[in-house]
């Protein structure tokens, strides 16, 4: 395991790739904003939501116990609760890029609870966790570079409602990755392949979380579910280790 990590590239590449789409995607959709109906925004939305939900699907389906992953979730919901996670985010987002908010909803409420979401969409969905450990771990920038295609749409669609201010979550995508790309080569000797695997369920589950979100079906605060991502180490190690 060690050599895997040390015969990585010693860049995060992929993360470069991905938060470079980003940016631009967000900033090509500011542009064309004005030239969008409300009806296109609102199909090219509905469609992300969807596909938010295949990527899911695709995630959650590699769990290696489920028990492990729902627990995970439970804890990490219920501590995401308590730190006020989410109320945290939106309170900074309000302050630091409300004015960069073109087009869309009139409401500063709305705007902000619709940025908090795709702030995770980007920052923290499963397949991006995925891919910088992927990359991280095997110098496999694969996945990550997939994912700047699909990232740039996704930014530009939600930049011509949303503004330029979607170009700036590369910025926290970026530093979320490159601290997940550190830890990854750090950690990769002490990590389970079962470990990963619930890890990525978990992803699986936010990005689920996320894809009801932006389709209006239920409104979830998935920032809050983020601490999910930590408890899942501990409680997949656990479960193993009781043979279950």
């Amino acid at each position: 395991m060690i050599d895997i990590i040390q015969s990585g590239s010693e860049l995060p590449v992929g993360a470069i790739a991905n938060s470079s789409a980003l940016a631009l995607g967000g900033i090509a959709g500011a542009a064309i904003g004005g030239k969008l109906t409300e009806e296109k925004k609102s199909l090219l939305t509905g469609v992300m939501g969807l596909c938010a939900l295949v990527i899911a699907v695709t995630n959650i389906v590699k769990l290696h116990n489920l028990t492990a992953v729902v627990l995970s979730l439970i804890l990490g919901v219920i501590a995401g609760e308590a730190a006020g996670l989410d109320n945290l985010v939106q309170k900074f987002v309000g302050k630091m890029v409300v004015r960069g908010k073109t087009g869309g909803s009139n409401n500063k409420a709305d705007w902000t609870a619709q940025f908090c979401v795709i702030i995770t969409l980007f920052a923290a969905s499963g397949t991006g966790v995925f891919g910088i450990l992927k990359e991280g771990f095997e110098g496999d920038a694969s996945i990550l570079a997939a994912k700047a295609v699909l990232d740039f749409f996704t930014a530009l669609i939600f930049a011509a409602s949303l503004g330029k201010a979607v170009a700036a979550i590369s910025i926290p995508q970026f530093c979320v990755y490159l601290v997940l790309f550190l830890l990854a080569r750090v950690l990769y000797p002490y990590i389970s392949r079962h470990q990963i695997m619930n890890f990525n369920a978990i992803g699986g589950l936010i990005d689920l979380a996320i894809g009801l979100t932006i389709l209006n079906l239920k409104n979830f605060k998935t920032i809050n579910f983020l601490p999910a991502f930590i408890f899942v180490f501990p409680m997949t190690m656990l479960f193993d280790y009781m043979g279950l």
